[in-house]
């Protein structure tokens, strides 16, 4: 599924999961290509008639008669930005492009309940900022999730190493936790309340860039029925994930289309809803470091007589993935008993056995590209620098994408598409980049990493130090902007090299 990120696997083994992708699993079809635009120049109504009545011709039926509200997809060309996605990334992108004076057109091939799926993801104080710039208040994050206040660090066994207050800024929280899902929901709904066209099930077949110097055009097709449509407009945004085909077939500038990483890492991921609240319900746990299992627990809804919706992630290094979803639960038991994984808070056996379903997601991500952009095209989020899951990098990332493109249009002035594209990517690029690297650092597990090593006992003390060390990096990590990458922090030039 190209509009996605990290799809879950189940059954597969790890160290070809990339090799497949790369091998074009999901390759743009191309047969449509000989088709004329002529009809194009006439009314909608007429060349559909035409079109249909022409025996043995494919007619591509515009979208304003085949999607129910498209009447506004025929606006000029010259303000209707396309994007393809519409995740985190690509709704956000057009809500940014909406206040810049566009009127943008988002084209997803996944219906909505597949849209609204995944699991827990969370909004740090910058994301949420962000989300306010592009009119989504504070208040309808909270209401969508519940606040954290609390990020606390332990060992394996359970021995306390660091906590952190996340008490934000002003009135804005330091993070919310929230499904994924509900997050998309909220910026669908600002979408639609503003009156921008969000197509679902559309699958995108051709871009056609030749046609016409000043004109994209979108050839796609409603999933259930291939009614097939044509979409004009003068700029194209790639948000549609990991696995980008708008990466690997129209932006050319890359050596490697595809630089995808992986880094030996399964993650199991699940959503267990009233489940007993723990400690005092707005607290996020990590326990472990980088080796072996480390557990990530948070709450994803507020505390309803003692029960909360409760997300979980367990990163564990393996060569497999589990290759029954069926025995996933007893899979990741056997682990935390063979790791002697322990919380006094937190029964996290069951948890994840009173989970109904477990997704596995092996951990991928991109070295950074040459470029983001090919003339009137660029990529966004993910798709452009898709990261690892460390404080939901990924979905800030994206945000901050979407903020810098509406500074690029709106300080454009009368310069062309491929200006104001240039000006985005110049405005991101790099610190996007140093972002990936801290992401694969994972700062915090490699503190959490030394105590254990360093003292190994259950009955060893943590000294003091390492609460500090911890609430340094993490302060920088969550302020991407202020992350100095040091030493072995990938860049452009290392694109084949991981560290």
């Amino acid at each position: 599924n190209p509009s996605s990120t990290l799809q879950p696997q189940s059954s597969i083994n790890l160290k070809t999961i990339v090799q497949r992708s790369r091998n074009g699993s999901s390759k743009v079809n191309h047969k449509s290509e000989y088709f004329t635009f002529v009809t194009m120049k006439l009314s909608a109504n007429i060349a559909a008639c035409l079109l249909a009545s022409i025996s043995g011709c494919i007619a591509f039926t515009p979208a304003s008669l085949s999607v129910p509200r498209s009447s506004r997809l025929f606006v000029e060309p010259a303000t209707k930005p396309i994007i393809i996605g519409a995740g985190v990334g690509g709704l956000s992108a057009a809500l940014a492009l909406k206040a810049a004076g566009l009127e943008p057109v988002v084209l997803e091939q996944r219906s909505s309940e597949r849209l609204f799926g995944g699991a827990g993801i969370n909004c740090q104080a910058l994301a949420i900022d962000a989300m306010n710039t592009l009119g989504v208040s504070t208040s309808t994050l909270e209401e969508a999730g519940q606040v954290i206040k609390k990020q606390s660090y332990y060992t394996t066994d359970g021995r306390h190493v660091c906590t952190l207050n996340k008490k934000g800024h002003g009135s804005t929280p330091g993070q919310i936790g929230l499904h994924r899902g509900r997050l998309v929901k909220v910026l669908l709904d600002e979408c639609r309340a503003r009156d921008i066209e969000v197509l679902m099930n559309h699958h995108v077949s051709t871009i056609d860039l030749d046609s016409s110097p000043d004109t994209i055009i979108v050839k796609s097709s409603i999933v259930a029925n291939r009614v097939p449509s044509v979409i004009e407009g003068t700029m194209l945004v790639g948000a549609d994930g990991l696995n980008s085909n708008i990466r690997k077939h129209y932006v050319t500038g890359n050596k490697n289309k595809d630089p995808q990483t992986y880094h030996g890492t399964t993650h199991y991921r699940g959503v267990c809803e009233s489940f007993p609240t723990f400690l005092d319900g707005r607290t996020m746990v990590l326990s472990g470091g980088l080796e072996g299992v480390k557990a990530v627990v948070y709450p994803i809804g507020p505390d309803r007589k003692g029960l909360q919706t409760i997300n979980w992630v367990l990163a564990v290094k393996e060569d497999e993935i589990n290759e029954d979803r069926k025995t996933h639960a007893d899979h990741i038991v056997k682990l935390l008993h063979a790791n002697k994984v322990h919380l006094d808070f937190l029964d996290l056996e069951s948890l994840i056995t009173s989970t109904p379903q477990i997704q596995a997601w092996p951990m991928v991500d991109l070295d950074p590209l040459d470029t983001w952009t090919d003339d009137r095209i660029a990529l966004l989020g993910d798709a452009a620098h898709g990261m690892l899951p460390v404080g939901s990098g990924g979905a800030m990332a994206a945000l901050f994408d979407s903020l810098a493109l509406k500074d690029a249009v709106e300080k454009s002035g009368d310069s062309p598409t491929r200006t104001i594209l240039r000006t985005y990517e110049q405005m991101r690029y790099k610190e996007a980049s140093l972002h990936q690297g801290s992401c694969r650092v994972q700062p915090a597990e490699t503190i959490v990493q030394e105590v254990m090593d360093k003292f190994p006992l259950s009955t060893d003390e943590v000294p003091a130090e390492y609460e500090e060390k911890i609430r340094a990096i993490m302060s920088a990590v969550h302020n991407p902007k202020a992350f100095d990458p040091q030493e072995g922090v990938i860049s452009a030039d290392e694109s084949d090299d991981d560290y």
